[in-house]
C-alpha cells in the first residue's frame, strides 16, 4: 500500500526542503488488539514556507546555556497541545543542525514539533563542549537532554505526556537514559538502533572507537558512570515507564541487536504499568532504517504509528473534527 509521487523544487535550508520532496500521510484503517493499522501514501509536501525553524536557547541543570533548533507549522500556538520529537545526539563532535526528513514533515503536519539540542559532547562551541559531554562527563549531557525538555514544556510548546524522547546509534544510549532517570517528563521514547548496556557495549561491536567517547568498564572510575546511566541496568521494578519502541538492524555490527532485545525483555519483566515496550527489528539490515526505500519508509511508518497510538493523537483528531462539525 505505498506509492509514490514526487516532485522537484527549490531547495532553501531546513527541515522541509530536498530535492525529490515527499512525505507521509497517515490513514487509520482497522483496530487489531487497541492498535490500529496504518496504511501509508506518499505524495507532495507542503510549500517550505508553511514551515519554521528557530533557534533557542535555554539553560541545563549545571547553568550552562545550550542551543537548540525548533521545528514547526507556522502559526503554531504555543498551549501545551503539541506533541514533541526531541532528538539528541551529542557526541563525537557532531553539531545539531536540522536536515530534510520526511518523516519529521508528516510529524509537523500531525501538529507536531521537531526539536533538535546542541549537547555537550557534541561540535557545537568546539572541543571544550565536546569533552565536557563524553566519558566522565556523560551526564552532562543526558541533563542537557532533560533540561531541553523541560524548557519546551515551561514555554509551552507541549506537556509530559505529549514529549517524545529520540536518540539513535552513539545517543540511543543518552535518550533512554533521560526517560529512565525522568520518567514524568516524557509520554513515548523512540530508541534507534542504540548501545543500551553500557558496561559490555565495547565487547560485542565491531566499532571500537566508542571507548574514546564512553569509556570503558574496565576502568574502576569510568565503571561507575557507566553503571550509573547504563539503560539495561537502571530499569527499576516499581516505576511506571512511558510507551517505548526500540528499533535495530537484524545485522547491525556496531550496535548489535542484543542491546535491543536485553532492553525491551528488562522492561517487559519488570512493567509496573499497562505502557508498552516493543520491539522493531529490521530485517536484513545493519546499522540503519532499512537496506531499501520501501523498507526505511516501513520503519518510518511503524514508529509514527506506534507514536500516533500511544499519544492519542488518533483520537485528538477525531475529537477535533468532531467539534469542528
Amino acid at each position: 500500500d505505498v506509492t509514490v509521487r514526487e516532485r522537484g523544487g527549490s531547495q532553501p535550508a531546513g527541515i522541509a526542503t530536498d530535492a525529490a520532496q515527499w512525505m507521509y500521510i497517515m490513514k487509520e484503517e482497522a483496530e487489531n488488539d487497541g492498535f490500529e493499522d496504518v496504511r501509508i501514501q506518499l505524495v507532495n509536501t507542503a510549500a517550505p514556507d508553511d514551515f519554521v525553524t528557530e533557534q533557542v536557547f535555554y539553560r541545563s541543570e549545571d547553568g550552562t546555556r545550550v542551543p537548540m533548533f525548533i521545528a514547526y507549522k507556522k502559526g503554531l500556538e504555543r498551549d501545551g497541545s503539541h506533541p514533541v520529537y526531541m532528538y539528541g545526539y551529542g557526541y563525537a563532535s557532531w553539531v545539531a543542525v536540522p536536515w530534510y526528513q520526511a518523516q519529521m514533515l508528516t510529524w509537523i503536519e500531525l501538529g507536531g514539533i521537531y526539536a533538535m539540542p546542541g549537547i555537550r559532547g557534541g561540535g557545537e562551541y568546539g572541543e571544550e563542549w565536546h569533552q565536557s559531554g563524553i566519558r566522565l562527563k556523560r551526564q552532562n549531557a543526558i541533563d542537557d537532554f532533560i533540561a531541553g525538555a523541560e524548557w519546551l514544556i515551561e514555554q509551552g510548546y507541549t506537556s509530559p505526556a505529549l514529549m517524545v524522547a529520540n536518540g539513535g546509534s552513539a545517543s540511543g544510549s543518552l535518550a533512554a537514559a533521560a526517560i529512565l532517570q525522568r520518567p514524568d517528563l516524557f509520554g513515548a521514547g523512540m530508541i534507534n538502533r542504540p548501545s543500551l548496556d553500557m558496561l559490555r557495549y565495547d565487547k560485542v561491536s565491531t566499532f571500537k572507537g566508542w571507548t574514546r567517547g564512553f569509556g570503558s568498564a574496565e576502568d574502576p572510575e569510568e565503571f561507575e558512570v557507566l553503571y550509573s546511566y547504563s539503560p539495561l541496568h537502571i530499569i527499576e521494578p516499581d516505576v511506571c515507564y512511558p510507551p517505548i519502541m526500540v528499533m535495530a538492524g537484524e545485522r547491525d555490527q556496531v550496535t548489535p541487536p542484543l542491546h535491543t532485545y536485553k532492553f525491551v525483555a528488562t522492561l517487559q519483566a519488570n512493567r509496573e504499568c499497562s505502557n508498552p515496550f516493543l520491539l522493531k527489528i529490521v530485517w536484513g539490515a545493519g546499522h540503519s532504517f532499512g537496506t531499501t526505500r520501501e523498507q526505511r519508509e516501513e520503519t518510518f511508518a511503524d514508529q509514527l504509528a506506534f507514536l500516533v497510538r500511544v499519544l492519542g493523537l488518533a483520537e485528538a483528531d477525531r475529537n477535533s473534527a468532531a467539534d469542528s462539525n
